[in-house]
């Protein structure tokens, strides 16, 4: 989170030895401090973001309980498997342990049963009571001499239903088997079914619990049948979700077995292992913030060249002749860190093409890097997530970077919000990394919002009164000097063009860090500019 915030600096460059007055005249930032000014003087943005701030912290608090809450009763607990598997008859009483055989298949499913039909059902019979009904709904055998027919009698379509089915192997080799293969080498196939009441561990229908309801709206079902297998058989597994009611294949989920092993306690292992998970998570976060930083800069410094290229190509669409199109000329003076290269072509007489095909060929191969190292990220360190969620984590992490670029302006902000966003992403990362297959989408949605929190925050409390503070102090944004923190300008070459993508990890430093007469320039400017 640091990356764009802290590295977009500004200000004077070494020269013999001395330290010239620091400057702020970059015209990208010119160009993003319009961005900024503009969001935060709009009186219906300003009205919307004192609403959102006001509900953030409620709803920040609401989902953390939420996560608590499905995490402890759901994430690295089999609490319906092993019932089903003694029904089964795959259940080892004496070492307590499941005896499914490796070279067989299992398919999972999980189903509801309406409530008012099992009461009827129990009516009138030995023993069928509440308990009996609680347990006929949870799975369980109910402690009655009645028999429990499958289906019930009376059951109708929507009271006995398939929500979720799956097949679970050992070897993956067994998932590309036709069922005709399966059939003429003797496979075995095992089918088990897990309650929708037993994993709420209460009723079902509109008694389902608070818990199973959050970890359903957020997971669905695979989080649950996913940590019920490898809790219950702790070793290598591989599940499948079929997509259809024809058996066709949907999400693979695949894991080792010392994956499903895990540890717990409060032992000094378990203290080793979660302290080399934090400096993972770490790393990961410097990696992923540097990589998305320098992809958001180059992305917003090299865009612009689509705007030259349509006026190029279309020059009767220009709004010199009535068009929709900005002509060459206007766009050199809105982007001159562009304009200025134009400028030199134009005046030699030299064609535009080159130089338009040159920056979208590396704006092109910017992109195809960074969608690689979204690819590399999912392959090596996120394997067993959701279908999306990389990708989701990187628009977060774009979404962060962005709101640095553009509005995190002042020595109160970039002192606040890079922490804040950056301790969000960093239990993001080590949240994932401690479970198996942890709520992936809830402490997602959870970080989000946590980061949205932060991002208004700064903007009401520090950016927004900037603006009304005195143009002459250095610490306050203007058009002259677009941001309040400030480091060398190393080259003079930056007046006009963009400073190089390293400089994007050189630390800024308030205007207290610089001596007077290097920040004298800056209100001189703003004298001249007034």
């Amino acid at each position: 989170a640091r990356g764009v915030a802290l590295g977009s600096g500004g200000g004077g460059w070494v020269r013999g030895g001395t330290l010239v007055p620091v400057r702020w005249s970059m015209e990208l930032e010119r160009a993003l401090f319009r961005i900024h000014q503009r969001s935060i003087e709009s009186e219906e943005l300003g009205a919307l973001r004192l609403r959102v701030g006001r509900v953030l912290p409620a709803a920040f608090v609401v989902l953390a309980c939420c996560l608590v809450c499905a995490h402890g009763r759901y994430v690295g607990r089999s609490r319906c498997l092993p019932e089903a598997l003694r029904r089964a008859g795959l259940w080892n009483s004496t070492s307590d342990t499941p005896t499914l055989p490796e070279e067989s298949l299992g398919e999972a499913s999980i189903g509801a049963v309406d409530k008012k039909l099992v009461e009827k059902w129990a009516e009138n019979r030995p023993g069928g009571g509440e308990d009996a009904v609680a347990a006929i709904l949870e799975g369980r055998p109910p402690d009655t001499s009645a028999a429990i027919p499958a289906p019930l009698p009376g059951a109708t379509k929507g009271q006995e239903k398939t929500l979720a089915s799956y097949t679970f192997v050992f070897d993956r080799e067994l998932l590309g088997f036709q069922p005709h293969l399966l059939k003429s080498h003797s496979f075995k196939v095992h089918n088990v079914t897990l309650t929708e009441a037993c994993l709420d561990g209460g009723t079902s229908g509109l008694d389902l619990g608070v818990g199973y309801a959050i970890a359903h709206l957020f997971e669905g079902f695979d989080g649950f049948v996913v940590n019920e297998l490898a809790c219950t058989f702790r070793s290598r597994g591989y599940l499948v979700r079929l997509a259809g009611a024809d058996g066709s294949k949907g999400d693979l989920w695949a894991w080792g077995a010392e994956e499903a092993e895990g540890t717990g306690g409060f032992g000094l292992a378990e203290l080793s292992r979660k302290l080399v998970l934090l400096a993972k998570s770490c790393v990961s976060f410097a990696l992923l913030s540097a990589t998305t930083g320098s992809f958001i800069r180059v992305a917003v410094n090299a865009s612009a060249v689509l705007l030259f290229a349509m006026a190029a190509a279309f020059p009767q669409m220009a709004t010199a002749q009535g068009g929709c199109v900005p002509s060459v000329r206007m766009l050199m003076r809105v982007f001159p860190w562009i304009g200025v290269h134009i400028g030199i072509l134009r005046g030699a007489g030299r064609p535009l093409g080159p130089l338009l095909k040159a920056r979208l060929a590396f704006l092109m191969v910017q992109t195809v890097m960074y969608l690689c190292c979204s690819l590399m990220w999912r392959v090596a360190c996120w394997r067993l997530t959701p279908e999306g969620y990389t990708d989701q984590v990187f628009g977060l992490y774009s979404a962060v970077e962005l709101f640095n670029m553009v509005f995190v302006r002042t020595p109160e902000s970039a002192a606040v919000f890079p922490k804040l966003a950056g301790a969000c992403l960093v239990y993001l990362h080590f949240y994932n990394l401690s479970s198996l297959f942890p709520c992936h989408w809830l402490v997602l949605t959870t970080c989000s919002v946590a980061c949205l929190w932060a991002a208004i925050y700064c903007v009401n409390a520090f950016e927004a009164l900037a603006l009304s503070g005195d143009p002459f102090i250095p610490a306050t944004p203007t058009v002259a000097h677009p941001r309040g923190v400030y480091a060398p300008q190393l080259s003079p070459a930056w007046t006009l063009e963009a400073a190089p993508l390293w400089t994007m990890f050189w630390p800024v430093d308030p205007p207290t860090a610089f001596p007077p007469d290097a920040m004298r320039h800056i209100s001189d400017q703003e004298y001249l500019g007034a």
